[in-house]
């Protein structure tokens, strides 16, 4: 098993969000459980990440309980304890549809071939060939600031939903399939 130390923030700075679905993403071929805790402190759809380990606590980090952009509540916020039951249900809802191999891409000679079932009802199947898609793809590996990629293949990337901005930075979301699980058809 794999702990991480602290808690990773989620939303709010953008090096810090890159940077902890990066490293999760990255831990997940290793086959190990990854432990961690999460903390939402700014807006973020976290059904892209649903292909990553839940964390083991996911708790409202935002200073007016305002999360994934929206309010509720009062006018100033959220009411007492309903930012904190509403972390608690996405992470309830985080846990219960993660699955091994639910947006995974291997890699060939010229093309990256891309697996995305975090949606069940519309399962993806992609296989990139575009030398300027493949090269933002990659390159996204390591939290990269989108002013600094060819913005067509950007565009096509998070249109797809393989790629995760956070403020000018953005991260590739599919982890790296290295070997193949057994029984092979798990995913």
């Amino acid at each position: 098993m794999t702990a991480i130390d602290g808690t990773l923030d989620l939303g709010g700075d953008p090096a810090a969000t890159t940077r902890a679905v990066a490293l999760l993403r990255d831990l997940v071929p290793t086959g190990e459980r990854v432990e961690w805790r999460g903390r939402i402190t700014g807006p973020l759809d976290l059904a892209l990440l649903h292909h990553l380990p839940p964390p083991a606590d996911l708790e409202d980090g935002t200073d007016d309980g305002t999360k994934g952009g929206t309010k509720g509540g009062t006018e100033h916020g959220r009411e007492d304890g309903q930012a904190e039951k509403e972390a608690a249900a996405e992470q309830d809802t985080w846990a219960r549809s993660y699955a091994f191999g639910s947006l995974y891409y291997r890699m060939g000679p010229g093309f990256v071939q891309v697996k995305d079932v975090r949606d069940p009802a519309c399962p993806v199947r992609s296989v990139l060939t575009d030398p300027a898609v493949i090269e933002v793809f990659t390159t996204c590996l390591t939290p990269a600031r989108a002013s600094d990629l060819d913005a067509p293949a950007l565009l096509d990337l998070l249109r797809r939903r393989l790629l995760l901005p956070a403020g000018d930075l953005v991260v590739t979301l599919p982890y790296r399939l290295t070997r193949w699980p057994i029984p092979f058809f798990a995913v």
